[in-house]
């Protein structure tokens, strides 16, 4: 789990942050495509908003397999921004 700059996100009839994201691979064929799951969480852990990102092609041969590259891949195409 990382922190993220929290940011408002319209679930259930109110407002509530999102401060933190989980990352997990769902499936890597260890070629050319990897499946993250992703959940945004709020202060208590909850999840806000959950879904899949894939990477794939140029950006899959250019990771490394860190988590970090993971979550900041994750990140940008999610448009949040991780706290450090």
């Amino acid at each position: 789990m990382k922190e993220i700059l929290a940011f408002p996100i319209w679930r259930n009839g109110q407002t509530t942050n999102a401060e933190f994201i989980t990352l997990q691979s769902n499936f890597d064929n260890l070629i050319d495509t990897v499946i993250f799951y992703y959940a945004l969480k709020d202060k208590n852990n909850v999840n806000i908003v959950e879904g899949n990102i894939t990477m794939d092609g140029i950006d899959y041969h250019d990771w490394d397999g860190s988590n970090d590259k993971a979550f900041d891949y994750v990140a940008k195409k999610l448009g949040i921004q991780l706290v450090y």
